[in-house]
């Protein structure tokens, strides 16, 4: 079924959702973003294609790239052939396959490192610290774009990092949370300021689950799930 945006709204972003509370909050924030861009007649229009969680899991897992690649690349289609008129993915981990999907499909997927790196650069940091995936921090993207922007990128340990990963798949792709999870984000933020960041990054789109219950006296968090739907609104507007 295709459509066009309202009178206001210029272009249909299409989403390719992973975890469930992190597809809400995008869908929440586009909303609430596109509201005083709206006319009274109008609200904003998107599209979302949800993945099979427990099947993309699995192949993350196994670390089957091409496999992932191939979901996201279907999901692509699909969106595209609903009306979407970009393409957005709901995940730091997952956007790590734009470059295939660009490659196999020709769509270019909406960055969301490009606006929370220009987000951070605007603040005023000089260097800032990275939470995600084991994926998300190996791919390189946060730290090119840092550098491009002109402030440093530090990570925590690899034994905080292992804990984040099991925390990300067991828990919070299936929306759960419990306290020593929250105990391990709280010590991995406490670990990055103590080495000099300034900010942390939560680069993983299910951690918005938990940013209110990080230490309150900690440095600027940055969400990437708000950042990243905000800029998709916008974009939406064709408002930089």
């Amino acid at each position: 079924m295709n459509f066009k945006p309202n009178t206001g709204q210029k272009r249909v972003p299409g989403l390719i959702g992973m975890g469930v509370e992190a597809n809400i909050i995008y869908y929440r924030t586009m909303h609430e973003q596109a509201a005083p861009l709206s006319s009274e007649d109008d609200s904003f229009q998107s599209l979302l294609y949800t993945l099979n969680l427990r099947q993309l899991l699995n192949q993350t897992l196994e670390d089957d790239s091409a496999a992932i690649a191939k979901l996201m690349c279907d999901a692509s289609l699909r969106l595209l052939d609903g009306g979407a008129n970009f393409i957005a993915v709901t995940s730091n981990t997952g956007s790590t396959f734009a470059k295939e999907i660009q490659q196999q499909i020709g769509v270019q997927i909406f960055d969301i490192v490009q606006p929370v790196c220009h987000r951070v650069a605007d603040a005023g940091v000089r260097k800032a610290g990275l939470l995600g995936t084991s994926r998300t921090k190996a791919s390189g993207l946060y730290q090119g774009m840092s550098q491009t922007l002109g402030f440093e990128l530090i990570s925590c340990s690899d034994a905080l990092q292992k804990q984040l990963d099991r925390i990300i798949f067991d828990e919070l792709l299936w929306g759960l949370v419990s306290p020593q999870s929250i105990a391990v984000i709280s010590e991995s933020v406490l670990e990055l300021s103590s080495a000099g960041a300034e900010a942390v990054i939560l680069g993983c789109t299910d951690f918005s689950l938990i940013k209110h219950r990080l230490p309150e006296k900690s440095v600027p968090i940055f969400d990437s799930a708000t950042i990243h739907a905000q800029a998709i609104a916008r974009a939406a507007f064709d408002i930089t």
